[in-house]
């Protein structure tokens, strides 16, 4: 994966897309194999790790994985780049708090009453853009987004795929994992396609077509 480049997984449910981004954030252990950052070898064994090293993950599984549902709008937002919200590096910045989580609503047009909102409360596609503005606020320079327009309607695709922008737009390395080979050509430069766990074909995504992804794929 480059710097501004949007890199796509394609492949079969099971081809083992998903449990490779898990592993390289460390949500899963890793049997063998490296991972390399700038040409250096990382040791990534838990999110922490991988947060770290500027790795952001928008999970396919939102509800159980990307968000604290019963917290407010505005802890989500800020949870992982909490260290932003420290006055003097030790007490926590409330003003700071919600000043960072309503520019991210306005950003991303989160429908919500207020950023005090619970996050279960609010809709599936507006609980995507929640875990978005996260990673987003986070600073990673590597962004994994896995089924990231799944189960959300169209006008909450089109901020994801905005939000996709921003990222290359600001040199973040890119990668998204999706099932539909028309959003995977629409939005990718390369698209790796896998198959049983292993790489199958490497295209460029503007010579692709659905059709060769689907034939790799299986």
């Amino acid at each position: 994966a480059r710097a501004g480049e949007v890199l796509g997984f394609a492949g079969l449910v099971g081809a083992g897309r998903t449990e490779t981004m898990r592993l390289i954030f460390g949500a899963d252990p890793k049997v063998h194999g490296k991972i390399l950052i700038d040409g250096q070898e990382v040791h990534i064994r838990n999110p922490r790790d991988a947060i770290a090293h500027r790795i952001g993950f928008v999970t396919e599984n939102r509800k159980e994985e990307g968000l604290f549902l019963r917290m407010p709008v505005r802890v989500n937002i800020t949870s992982v780049a909490y260290k932003k919200i420290l006055a003097a590096g030790t007490f926590f910045n409330f003003r700071k708090e919600r000043k960072l989580s309503e520019e991210f609503v306005q950003k991303l047009r989160i429908v919500t009453p207020s950023v005090n909102q619970r996050v279960m409360f609010l809709s599936g596609g507006n609980q995507q853009k929640v875990v978005l503005s996260k990673w987003l606020l986070s600073d990673s320079r590597i962004v994994i987004f896995d089924e990231p327009t799944r189960g959300i309607d169209v006008g909450a695709k089109t901020e994801v795929y905005e939000a996709i922008g921003d990222c290359v737009k600001n040199q973040k390395g890119v990668v998204v994992v999706s099932s539909e080979e028309e959003e995977v050509l629409g939005i990718c430069d390369r698209v790796i396609v896998m198959k049983n766990g292993c790489i199958a074909a490497i295209l460029n995504a503007k010579t692709a077509t659905t059709e060769e992804i689907k034939h790799y794929a299986v």
